[in-house]
């Protein structure tokens, strides 16, 4: 996990994170300040702390037989894990499972299919719908995906402005559901990055 968390009866936390979003018109390096964590690619260190988490240890999220080359590794934590896909387009996922009293899944897709000035976060928001929905079948999780990417559908349908890190809801109630969009980042001239999270809880 990115980073411990302090409170763990929502999600946010007192941590915040830089995504840096650098546009692809070589536009000055931009930072957001979101109020989720970055989960994967984070400077905030996880301390050594022991405290109790109604969540589990982390286990394996990909089905085998859709995607047979798939690797899981269990953190120093026991509780979080990474699973990497080499997907059959060439995108590479990494998934992480993660969160306290929150199951939280963040899905970093790495993809040369798309590209787009990294500041267009409602264009970059519709390619993670398309990947969520292209990588579906191979998902085994307690989490509605389904259901967070159809609320993420509608954001894009109703053309509401999103900031990262915002709370797309898809579940009200004692146990909520939804989704954030983290980050974008350009690797390189072909390549691009977006991260985004389901989350479900307080257990």
């Amino acid at each position: 996990m990115a980073a411990v968390l302090i409170n763990c009866a929502t999600k946010k936390t007192t941590e915040k994170y830089q995504p840096v979003v650098d546009s692809v018109a070589a536009e000055p390096t931009q930072e957001l300040i979101s109020s989720a964590e970055s989960p994967i690619d984070s400077t905030v260190q996880e301390t050594t702390a022991s405290y109790d988490c109604p969540r589990g240890q982390a286990e394996s999220v990909v089905k085998k037989a859709v995607f047979p080359h798939s690797i899981f590794k269990l953190s120093d934590d026991n509780r979080t894990g990474t699973e990497t896909v080499t997907l059959d387009n060439d995108d590479h996922l990494m998934i992480k499972s993660w969160g306290c009293e929150y199951y939280i899944l963040t899905f970093r897709f790495e993809t040369a299919r798309f590209k787009g000035d990294t500041i267009d976060i409602n264009y970059w928001l519709a390619k993670a719908v398309i990947l969520m929905n292209e990588i579906g079948k191979g998902i085994d999780v307690p989490i509605d995906i389904p259901g967070g990417t159809g609320a993420v559908s509608q954001l894009i349908k109703e053309k509401r402005s999103y900031l990262l890190g915002e709370e797309i809801v898809y579940r009200e109630g004692s146990v909520r559901g939804y989704v954030t969009f983290d980050r974008i980042q350009k690797i390189d001239d072909a390549k691009f990055a977006i991260e985004i999270s389901y989350a479900s809880g307080p257990y």
